[in-house]
């Protein structure tokens, strides 16, 4: 939802700054940002670390052979982001 509603405000403003300003000098400011934003998050990958899960090899007998399709979870994560898709792109056009 944050990413539907996070585009959806991006894509206004951006509409609303084209009318008052050139195009060159939107895209400036939306690389400024954009160029904060990742001197922002490049020291974070530093803690981007992974703890290993221990587990007995009983537990990962079971998800071996199992497809994701095959599990209804899968076809409820597939439906949800399709339609979350489906939203934005039908919102943006």
């Amino acid at each position: 939802m944050s990413m539907l509603f996070v585009g959806a405000l991006g894509t206004g403003i951006t509409g609303i700054l084209i009318k008052k300003y050139p195009l060159a000098i939107v895209m400036g400011l939306l690389s400024v940002i954009s160029l904060i934003n990742l001197v922002t998050w490049v020291p974070n990958l530093k803690y981007n670390v992974r703890e290993k899960a221990v587990t007995t090899p009983a537990e990962n007998k079971q998800f071996l052979h199992k497809s994701v399709w095959k599990l209804p979870l899968g076809w409820v994560a597939a439906a949800f982001f399709g339609l979350q898709a489906l939203v934005y792109y039908s919102l943006l056009t």
